[in-house]
């Protein structure tokens, strides 16, 4: 059901950031943070400036990983709390580019 409701990865930014970074709706953009990197196109809006999001069911797994890095996991903390051993909120800080043709 997922996969047919968007077979593809995607980010979704703020109007405002895809503003500042000339990116717009369908563009191929690079998320990265220290710990790896996705490359997904953009879908603008219904978010706030400075923040971004990745679905997570695409990934190594799937047979597309080939084409482009799809796997929001690489991106975020691995770490789980001590006590309950609860992963941790999947957060990381990235930045985005805009990958041109």
């Amino acid at each position: 059901m997922l996969q047919r409701a968007a077979p593809d990865v995607f980010v979704q930014i703020s109007e405002q950031d895809a503003i500042e970074k000339n990116i717009r709706s369908g563009d191929m953009i690079e998320i990265k943070s220290r710990r790896g990197k996705v490359h997904a196109k953009a879908e603008i809006g219904d978010i706030l400036p400075g923040l971004v999001f990745i679905p997570f069911h695409y990934g190594y797994f799937d047979d597309n990983e080939k084409d482009h890095q799809r796997a929001a996991n690489e991106l975020t903390l691995t770490g789980w709390d001590p006590v309950s051993k609860q992963p941790h909120f999947k957060y990381a800080a990235v930045r985005i580019k805009k990958i041109e043709a």
